[in-house]
């Protein structure tokens, strides 16, 4: 569901506990900040029990693309568990923008 989706995202953009974002310099393209791997995300999926397995974490990726969730930053379209693909998540209620919608959210409980 829509909302099962936007709490993944929430939590995924958590600072302590979310899926890791690097920035990525290229000779070739522009430089991209804050992205992450099909491979990275599909690992945190699975990892925190958002995804069932490396399959499952594929098909969630793909809804999160539908959804206007994620986009990719570079590579083919679509979502796959891949180390060439590079996606970022946004805030679809802020017509695309980078997640700042959640930075504004209570901070989430747990950690380490």
């Amino acid at each position: 569901s829509h909302h099962h989706l936007s709490l993944l995202v929430q939590h995924a953009e958590d600072e302590d506990q979310g899926v890791e974002k690097k920035d990525v310099r290229s000779f070739f393209w522009a430089s991209l900040r804050g992205v992450f791997t099909g491979r990275t995300f599909v690992d945190w999926m699975v990892l925190n029990g958002w995804a069932v397995n490396r399959e499952d974490g594929v098909s969630i990726g793909q809804q999160l693309l539908k959804s206007g969730f994620l986009c990719v930053k570079r590579g083919r379209s679509g979502f796959a568990d891949d180390n060439n693909r590079y996606y970022q998540l946004l805030d679809p209620f802020n017509k695309g923008k980078r997640g700042r919608f959640y930075s504004s959210m209570p901070k989430l409980a747990g950690g380490s």
